[in-house]
């Protein structure tokens, strides 16, 4: 079980372990049952992302054996299948009613259901997803058929049979009318999501509302009032299953800010506000997640010419991949790439649209890889004396002086106690992970450090670290166990590794770090030895301010999180006791 060393700046220094997955842990004994698969692993980077060569192919011409060329078809992507589906569209004053898929492997279309029996009224600028769970395709609204009615009904079409089922007729409870929504598929709570759009030619919306697949009911999630995007249409809205969250950008009547929707809390927060480096407000693009879970990529639309952009999520900042020009790209087109008209695939790493305006070609660029600091910066930290840094930004705040929660998740609880400085300043010395009502570890930095390159401590047992685990021994470990990897009867795991020090300082006598990973299904966390660095030159003071850091990797359904650190990152109101904290 290795670990990788991340130089985050020149202050601090983080480790991270490669977990391994279920299988491999079933292969070399160390399953104990309780645990779904987790993992958490580490890029080293210095600088800015790394991108490779890129380049874009076209994939089918659109002369024979296609559909016919159209704007504004429902579009989604089957990433187990490889391929990607259209339903209906408009060219010139036909509106289609048709679904075919292309087969990303193969470069071929095949016509799955031509619309003429038992089928939805023909239609454009509607929405599709994919029921995974299913395998069904999902539509909803658009407009089409008579004097281009706006729609709110909801079908699905069976892959399997080929044919489709009306789920849900629009009326009783339901979203209005409405055409140039977003649209996404939760999988896990098998639910259609829908965002936004425009009821009738007029009116914009930014309500977003759910359509629960086993019982075929809408619920109204959010009415858009409040902290909310501005009303909107044509925008794509992306599903964030890392983070349990709903991105959305752009779009028409709105700018190109970045908004995403929290799936726990029904709560929407803005991202980016679209200065700086970002790209042209647009709408009608294509989009789609990276395998990361770290990339949204975004290309065309009403831009031009058309460019290629990633945001990142963990530093919340905008890359241009391509600006649009050169030779060997596809012709620019208006309505080419319309809502939902191509995504991105994993394996390999491309982004796809198809047709449009007289076009009817396929085509998809090869993504470059990003070699994005990862977790760097991270989702939340407290460091320091102490410091919390959450969503890019910084809070200062004193802890209760005996042992308090600091942070409760669903699974578990993470409780800690400071000490106090020279000056009357606080550090962390405590940390207490627990589960279930037991405690899982017990992590104390030693007070009786001595230089180390004078006095080292025995070989195999930590430096700065009393690790205390009760399922294997009541007392702290006396030395470090190999592999020193441990899983609680709770499903919390642990990992821990002996010490690194900062690159040139080894022989100053400042304490090293070593670092203990805890890890569950809501979060994961290291938390590391640590001193100020200002006296990182002066090994006995270093040594007499030796404390505690966390570094936390991954968040999720944050909604569900209480505690001090949640109140001073302004996820729960913050109480009258946490006030009186804040510096």
């Amino acid at each position: 079980r290795g670990f990788s060393i991340a130089l985050l700046d020149s202050n601090r220094v983080s480790l991270f372990p490669s977990l391994q997955s279920p299988m491999a842990r079933r292969r070399n004994g160390h399953d104990r049952g309780a645990r779904r698969g987790v993992g958490v692993k580490a890029v080293l980077v210095c600088g800015m992302p790394m991108i490779s060569a890129s380049q874009w192919t076209e994939a089918h011409d659109g002369v024979s054996s296609a559909p016919v060329w159209r704007n504004m078809a429902g579009n989604c992507l089957d990433l187990t299948k490889n391929r990607m589906y259209i339903y209906g569209g408009i060219a010139s004053s036909t509106t289609y009613g048709d679904l075919w898929y292309f087969d990303l492997s193969a470069n071929t279309w095949t016509e799955l259901n031509d619309g003429t029996v038992s089928s939805p009224t023909v239609r454009s600028v509607h929405s599709m997803v994919l029921d995974t769970t299913n395998d069904r395709l999902y539509i909803f609204g658009g407009q089409g058929g008579p004097s281009w009615h706006h729609r709110n009904d909801v079908w699905y079409l069976d892959v399997a049979a080929a044919t489709w089922t009306q789920a849900h007729g629009g009326s009783g409870t339901a979203p209005d009318t409405r055409y140039r929504h977003a649209a996404m598929m939760d999988n896990t709570r098998q639910r259609m999501y829908v965002f936004g759009g425009y009821h009738w030619f007029t009116s914009q919306l930014n309500d977003m509302w759910y359509f629960d697949i086993v019982s075929n009911t809408w619920t109204e999630a959010h009415d858009g009032t409040g902290t909310a995007p501005s009303i909107r249409g044509s925008t794509v809205m992306i599903l964030d299953t890392s983070r349990d969250r709903a991105w959305i950008w752009g779009g028409w009547g709105g700018s190109n800010d970045v908004w995403y929707y929290d799936l726990g809390s029904n709560t929407w927060t803005q991202a980016h506000d679209g200065t700086g480096t970002a790209p042209p407000s647009t709408a009608s693009y294509v989009a789609g997640m990276g395998a990361s879970n770290n990339l949204i990529y975004i290309y065309g639309g009403s831009m031009n010419p058309d460019q290629l952009w990633y945001f990142d999520i963990q530093t919340l900042s905008w890359t241009q991949v391509t600006d649009g020009t050169g030779t060997g790209i596809p012709a620019a087109r208006a309505w080419s790439k319309g809502p939902g008209m191509g995504g991105v695939t994993h394996s390999p790493l491309r982004l796809y649209f198809y047709g449009g305006s007289g076009y009817n070609d396929v085509w998809y660029y090869t993504l470059p890889t990003v070699a994005s600091p990862s977790p760097s910066p991270s989702p939340a930290s407290v460091v320091g004396d102490p410091v919390s840094y959450f969503r890019g930004k910084r809070w200062e705040f004193s802890l209760p002086p005996c042992m308090s929660l600091l942070l409760k998740v669903p699974d578990m609880e993470l409780w800690g106690q400071p000490f106090y400085g020279l000056m009357g300043e606080q550090w962390i010395e405590h940390l207490s992970v627990r589960a279930g009502g037991a405690e899982v570890a017990s992590i104390k930095i030693k007070r009786d450090i001595v230089l180390h390159q004078v006095s080292p401590p025995p070989q195999g047992s930590f430096a700065t670290l009393h690790l205390t685990i009760p399922e294997i021994d009541p007392e702290p470990l006396p030395l470090i166990p190999q592999p020193c990897d441990f899983v609680h009867s709770t499903g919390i795991g642990l990992v821990c590794n002996q010490a690194r020090y900062l690159p040139g300082l080894k022989g100053l006598g400042a304490p090293p770090r070593e670092a203990v990973v805890v890890y569950g299904q809501f979060v994961h966390l290291i938390i590391t030895s640590s001193s100020a660095f200002e006296y990182y030159m002066n090994g006995p003071l270093a040594a007499q301010h030796a404390h505690l850091d966390i570094d936390f990797l991954y968040m999720k359904n944050e909604s569900s999180f209480s505690g001090l650190l949640p109140e001073v990152w302004g996820l729960r109101p913050l109480s009258e006791a946490t006030a009186r904290l804040m510096k």
